[in-house]
């Protein structure tokens, strides 16, 4: 039984903690004991929106959902003012099913800048990730979802440090639209930050995509 660090540490092989880091994306350091992350926090969207979204585009086919959690439901006014709206970008990853009940398995890669949706280059990159998903790769606006989850700069580090499961984390969360965002009042009735769709629409036009 694998009851304590040192029977882990015993019984684990090399070989297994390679196997899990490359099959469950578990961070090596984590199962070598160095460290209190589960998983790796990778570099998103911010002033990289074409490397993040060639790199969404290559993974789309594993990708099961792409999870974007607010705290509340963006609102660039509001935001602005108060400024603690963090963003944190989940990629939720199909591993496998078990074949007596067909439960699916899931591992997780978590993106997160310190980003908030009160600081405009934070909003501007962001916009212009999925208008990059869209127009580039025509990614469907389904691929991805956005979540109010209260607290999330904290709580997400709960879920990194292994203390609570996905399902946990989630529980009890809002859902939000992304692609209000990106859309024209044209295209979408209740479009929101539409002023700033514009702006950025023409800055795409000379393919510039991240904002610095």
């Amino acid at each position: 039984m694998l009851t304590d660090k040192e029977n882990f540490q015993r019984k684990v092989t090399k070989e297994m903690i390679d196997f899990l880091a490359l099959n469950f994306g578990v961070d090596k350091q984590w199962l070598y004991g160095n460290s209190v992350n589960l998983y790796k926090e990778e570099y998103g969207f911010y002033k990289n929106v074409e490397n993040f979204g060639d790199y969404i585009d290559k993974k789309k086919g594993q990708i099961a959902k792409l999870y974007i959690l607010t705290e509340s439901i963006p609102d660039k006014k509001k935001d602005s003012k108060n400024d603690s709206n963090y963003m944190v970008i989940i990629a939720q990853y199909l591993k496998f099913k078990y074949p007596e009940n067909n439960k699916p398995i899931y591992s997780y890669k978590i993106f997160y800048e310190n980003c908030r949706w009160g600081y405009w280059k934070c909003r501007y990159n962001f916009k212009s990730f999925l208008l990059y998903l869209t127009m580039k790769y025509n990614i469907e606006l389904t691929f991805y979802s956005g979540y109010v989850v209260p607290d999330i700069s904290k709580k997400y580090l709960r879920f990194n440090q292994g203390e609570i499961n996905f399902e946990t984390l989630m529980s009890g969360s809002r859902i939000w639209y992304p692609e209000d965002y990106i859309l024209t009042d044209k295209q979408l009735v209740q479009a929101k930050e539409t002023d700033e769709l514009e702006e950025i629409l023409q800055v795409i036009k000379q393919d510039k995509w991240s904002w610095f």
